[in-house]
């Protein structure tokens, strides 16, 4: 057993690994330093900030009660195992199984979502792709002074746009062209 460099006895067997059933944070040995030095389990999420959000109080647990309660499952465990050893190999296997095709199932469904992230994540890298070669193409056609005529070509045909519009007469609404239809003689004014 590893010993803390200040002197506070042989770390905890089981920090880090028993769980808070209510909120679900792992639970780590504190030292209460009363002069007795009890170490007890605390639950992580009390203290994260701010303190009493993710798990309303702390949850304290004497170390000696939970390895008693430990061991006292373990003993029963391995009568079992003795009494009935064919059951017991059948509710191990069982278990096994149930926890593996969980895990498969997890597994499975992490896998799905890390191919559709990269599905999404490859599209956006061939979009910033084309938009670097479009820029590419841009400036070489700028510097080469490509650019600059091209802009001038469509300054150009917006300007010839502009001024046909100009000379363009307006057209006349639809009524007045029937009119003008039936009596052109009024229309020519």
């Amino acid at each position: 057993m590893k010993l803390y460099p200040d002197g506070w006895g042989e770390a905890a067997p089981l920090t880090g690994l028993l769980y808070y059933a209510d909120c679900g944070g792992k639970m780590y040995v504190h030292r209460t330093n009363n002069g007795k030095r009890i170490s007890q389990y605390t639950c992580s999420q009390y203290s994260k900030v701010p303190v009493g959000i993710l798990c309303s109080t702390q949850h304290r647990i004497n170390e000696s009660a939970v390895l008693t309660l430990v061991s006292d499952m373990l003993r029963a465990i391995a009568e079992y195992s003795r009494n009935d050893r064919a059951e017991f190999i059948k509710a191990v296997q069982e278990t096994q199984a149930e926890q593996q095709t969980s895990d498969i199932t997890r597994k499975r469904k992490r896998l799905a979502a890390a191919q559709k992230r990269a599905g999404e994540l490859e599209a956006l890298r061939k979009k910033e792709e084309r938009k670097d070669k479009l820029h590419q193409a841009y400036l070489r056609r700028k510097a080469n002074g490509t650019q600059k005529r091209y802009g001038d070509k469509i300054r150009a045909k917006k300007k010839v746009e502009i001024e046909s519009k100009r000379r363009k007469p307006l057209s006349m609404p639809r009524i007045w062209k029937k009119a003008c239809l039936s009596q052109p003689a009024a229309c020519q004014k």
